[in-house]
Formats: C-alpha cells, structure tokens, sequence
C-alpha cells in the first residue's frame, strides 16, 4: 500500500470511531431514549384532560421553590423512585409523563422506570421549560 493511501485510510477509520462514539454518547444522554414531550404537548394534553400521571421527581423542597410545581403532580424524588415504584401500579391504565427542573432526572427516572418495564415519557425541559413557556401558568 501506498504511505498516503494508508494514511487516508487510517484517518477515515480514525473519523468512522469518533463519529460511532459521539453519536453513541449522545444516544445516551436523551433523556428516556427519545421518548420526550415538549412542554407545549404536555399542556395541549392538560388542557384537553387526557388521562395521565404527571410524576415530579424532584425533591420535595423544589416543589415549593422559585419553579413551584404543577396541579395535582405526583411527587417521588429521583432518588426514591427504585424503591417506590409499586405506588405507580394504580396508574397503570394512564399514561405516566415524567417531569423535573430541566429534565435531566425526569430522563433519568424514565429510563429507571422503562427498564422495570413501565411506560413513561419525559418532559423535555422540566419546569424551567414549562416556565419559559408559560409563565405564571399552573396548568
């Protein structure tokens, strides 16, 4: 082989690995594996009074915070959820949408709940998207 050929050829398996991890890496960092609900979706569904579960799992401190919390929020801290989620089973014929502050636990505590095979869906950008959004708006 020619010293450039190789030389392509080592770059492009170098770029191919690189480019493989940092999509890998960013796969694993969406919250719940891409089954995320931007916070428009989630009022449209308040608003419309779809059955459902809105889980916060933040601590309950923040819940009463500069961000406050939804009406009628189901409140499991993160760090609780593995050891609580029997409470969620009289839920099980609503859906279950998980929320937080920035949606980084809510993402978190789908996936913990996905794995024990409970359907749930992450509120992308938590409460401070819901904020953002709606301003002053509880529901």
């Amino acid at each position: 082989m020619k010293p450039s050929l190789l030389s392509r050829t080592a770059r492009k398996t170098r770029f191919t690995v690189i480019l493989a991890s940092f999509l890998s890496f960013l796969g694993s960092c969406q919250a719940g594996g891409g089954t995320d609900l931007s916070v428009s979706d989630l009022r449209a569904k308040l608003q419309k009074g779809s059955p459902m579960l809105l889980l916060d799992v933040r601590n309950p401190d923040e819940l009463t915070g500069s961000l406050g919390a939804l009406d009628g929020v189901v409140n499991i801290p993160l760090g609780e959820l593995e050891q609580r989620t029997a409470e969620l089973a009289k839920y099980q014929d609503r859906e279950i949408l998980v929320i937080c502050r920035s949606g980084n636990r809510s993402g978190k505590a789908v996936s913990l709940l996905q794995k024990k095979g409970i359907k749930a869906t992450n509120v992308a950008g938590g409460m401070i998207a819901w904020r953002g959004a709606f301003s002053g708006a509880n529901r």
